[in-house]
């Protein structure tokens, strides 16, 4: 049987699959070599020293270290200029690049399918049937992506270059020419004459643009060839799916994507040759058949060193420490579009009977929509503008922000059109000079807190005494809305000129302003589960804001709602808003989730409504409009017991 053949260059990976390099200047400059040098000659000089010549005066041998080195070619140390370098010896160093260690994460979340169509077919001839199809085109594809970690990114291979030569030509013309004509009068006598001119002459110009590229692979490249075998295999398919369709389909195509991640280190060995040099001749040591070197001369300055893997532990030349081979680390991802899903859902059934429908009533008339029209319960009231409720009670307290400023109460018990109740439902009148916008309502302390846009105040009234004169709580704003956190001891005012919502604390005379927010055009405010929520005058928008944390911004909730003066919350994670510009109320999602934001309009032909209130017990909605009404409306909070 035949001696296995020794591997001069790499025993690490005799049976493994690697790459082989010569060890290039680009590399030696980025192992930083030069830098390195001379702790490498220190850190091997007890087994690179040699014995020289020259004999102690005793007899005895003397040793030598070396001094500098060569590496193909490139010279380290005190290497001599007129040396011959390790190339031009023929000596090559080489570094070996081996099969890189690779392990895949197992903590990679997967990604959900992606949707890449979704298309309803419904045909409005029923019941006649009609034909419907679908296709869709699957890209089954697999892309990976690497990256090196650490600072040294060794590369390897050869340079591309590659030249572009372009003329430009520019070309300029005219043209020159005389014409004379002459005409004979009828008389012959006389002589008319006619000229033309047109020059002509050619100009070339011509200029070169050159331009030089260069590609060097790097060695992280190994990689697409370790992770899998498959990472640039692309094909298409297509599905197609039809039938008949009587009313509705939907038909969706999904697609998954698998997301697969890897860290992985290169081994990274060097073997070959190097060329030590000595200050003065010593004994070579690796000579022919098994060396590079010649055995005569026996001794020389510069002599052939085994280098790396080339030779054994005790006295092979290192350029790394020993115990610890270079790795060159990385990490990959790779993401790969797997197969499609393509159905189909079941059949949507529209039924024209009118007996299945949920508004059929038996004796054939079609049911009513369970809204009735707005209760007016007082009129009079002037420019009402805000609106406050003591369900408690069964008052409400509404503000008329012109003629001079008033606030009046009524008696919601009251209905106008039976004539029950005093003037039209109002129980007296406060004069509050000032527009008095808003008010809210402090029960326990008898209290309300008006908004004076005009004066720019907070201020309060008592309710048990209307001759005690109003107490100004905070001023400086453009006060349009108002809400009250009394547990807390804060009120939220908000400011329509400058955009802002602020918070007041109420346990001081006046009180502090602490926070403020932004919300352009700010006008009515409600709270809820440490949320504030503000409409905006003119621009039809709601926002929410969190009071539970600091340095927070506002946040938009809905849009569309018109002129969203004034807000009221039904405490189930719903608001109403009304729109003084188009007489309606629009209730609004307002609870986390994907219907957040939805709105739709619940009641219409208001009038200006600009104040609003709710009394979620009773499942009525109030609300104040400008033309100085208070209406009731039933059958629009969810939950709210059938009008009778």
């Amino acid at each position: 049987m035949a001696e296995a053949k020794k591997n001069n260059v790499s025993t690490a990976h005799l049976g493994e699959r690697y790459m082989r390099h010569p060890l290039t200047g680009r590399n030696l400059k980025e192992l930083d070599v030069a830098t390195k040098a001379p702790a490498i000659l220190e850190r091997d000089g007890e087994k690179l020293k040699r014995r020289a010549e020259r004999k102690n005066p005793d007899g005895t041998d003397r040793y030598v270290h070396p001094t500098g080195f060569s590496l193909n070619k490139g010279r380290f140390q005190e290497f001599p200029e007129a040396e011959a370098t390790a190339h031009e010896r023929g000596w090559t160093a080489y570094m070996t690049v081996g099969v890189p260690l690779v392990e895949e994460r197992a903590d990679i979340a997967q990604p959900p399918p992606d949707v890449i169509s979704k298309q309803t077919y419904v045909n409005r001839t029923d019941p006649v049937p009609t034909k419907w199809s679908h296709t869709v085109e699957f890209s089954i594809s697999n892309t990976i992506s690497w990256s090196l970690q650490g600072q040294v990114q060794l590369t390897f291979g050869a340079k591309v270059t590659a030249s572009l030569q372009q003329q430009l030509q520019k070309s300029m013309a005219a043209n020159q020419s005389q014409k004379t004509t002459l005409k004979n009068s009828k008389d012959n006598q006389g002589v008319d004459s006619e000229s033309q001119s047109q020059s002509t002459s050619t100009t070339t110009a011509t200029s070169t643009a050159t331009g030089t590229g260069e590609l060097s692979a790097q060695l992280m490249l190994g990689i697409t060839a370790s992770v899998s075998g498959s990472l640039t295999t692309a094909f298409k398919t297509s599905s197609t799916l039809s039938g008949e369709v009587g009313s509705r389909v939907d038909v969706l195509a999904t697609q998954r994507r698998q997301v697969r991640r890897f860290d992985y280190a290169f081994p990274v060995s060097f073997g070959g040759w190097v060329a030590l040099s000595y200050p003065e001749p010593v004994e070579v040591k690796e000579t022919r058949p098994d060396g590079p070197q010649a055995k005569e001369p026996a001794y020389a300055q510069v002599i052939a060193w085994k280098l790396g893997e080339t030779g054994g532990a005790q006295d092979t030349f290192d350029l790394t420490d020993e115990g610890r081979p270079f790795l060159q680390r990385g990490e990959a991802e790779l993401v790969s579009t797997l197969a499609g899903v393509h159905e189909v859902f079941e059949l949507e059934k529209l039924e024209f009977d009118g007996k299945l429908h949920p508004l059929h009533k038996a004796s054939g008339a079609a049911q009513g929509s369970s809204r009735k029209p707005p209760v007016t319960l007082a009129e009079g009231l002037g420019t009402a503008d805000g609106l406050a409720l003591d369900r408690a009670n069964r008052k409400a307290y509404v503000t008329d922000r012109y003629n001079g400023g008033r606030l009046l109460k009524v008696d919601l018990a009251a209905d106008v059109r039976d004539g029950a109740g005093d003037r039209d439902g109002i129980e007296w009148v406060l004069v509050t000079p000032g527009q008095v916008n808003d008010v809210a309502l402090d029960p326990a302390g008898n209290l309300a807190y008006l908004t004076d846009y005009s004066g720019k105040r907070l201020f309060t009234v008592d309710l048990t005494d209307r001759t005690a004169p109003p107490v100004v709580v905070a001023e400086g704003m453009h006060a349009y809305g108002v809400a009250l956190d009394l547990p807390g001891r804060r009120a939220y005012v908000t400011d329509v000129e400058k955009g802002e919502l602020i918070e007041y604390g109420l346990t001081g005379r006046p009180a502090e302003r602490q926070r403020t927010w932004k919300v352009p055009r700010a006008a009515g405010v409600a709270l809820a589960g440490g949320r504030a929520y503000v409409g905006q005058y003119d621009l039809g928008g709601l926002y929410e804001v969190d009071l539970t944390a600091d340095g927070v911004t506002s946040r938009t909730v809905a849009t569309g709602l018109g002129y969203s003066v004034r807000v009221a919350l039904d405490g189930a994670g719903r608001a109403y808003v009304c729109d003084s510009a188009g007489g309606k109320v629009h209730e609004v999602v307002v609870a986390d989730g994907e219907a957040k934001g939805r709105h739709r309009v619940v009641a219409d032909g208001l009038g200006n409504v600009s104040g609003i209130g709710l009394d979620r017990d009773g499942g009525l909605i109030h609300v104040s409009n400008r033309q100085g009404r208070l209406l009731r409306i039933s059958g629009v909070l969810p939950g709210a017991p059938a009008p009778s």
